[in-house]
């Protein structure tokens, strides 16, 4: 559980994956707000699929619970089951396409 703190800050490379179980985080850039996440929505998800630094910093608003995993083993999914593996990637996927539609 984590309660009104910055859980990725800009330009780090993230380890993790996360999906928000319980709670809301706020997306923000130069300190606005653009935009609010809840329950289903995965962080970290941009830079699981580009290998690149976050672009924004996410911050719990109130008391969170996320589910994370290790970014490197999803990666070696491919390797295991490859099935399983693009269905994540779909499933990513679309979560990030629904955030660029809801901006």
């Amino acid at each position: 559980m984590i309660t009104d703190e910055i859980i990725i800050k800009k330009g780090t490379r993230q380890q993790n994956i996360a999906l928000i179980i319980s709670g809301k985080v706020d997306v923000l850039k130069k300190s606005e707000i653009i935009a609010e996440l809840g329950r289903g929505s995965f962080i970290a998800e941009m830079s699981f699929l580009t290998g690149k630094p976050a672009t924004a910093d996410v911050k719990a608003n109130g008391i969170v619970k996320l589910i994370s995993w290790p970014q490197k083993k999803l990666h070696n999914l491919e390797q295991i089951n490859s099935a399983l593996s693009i269905k994540l990637q779909n499933i990513l996927g679309k979560d990030l396409t629904s955030k660029i539609h809801s901006q």
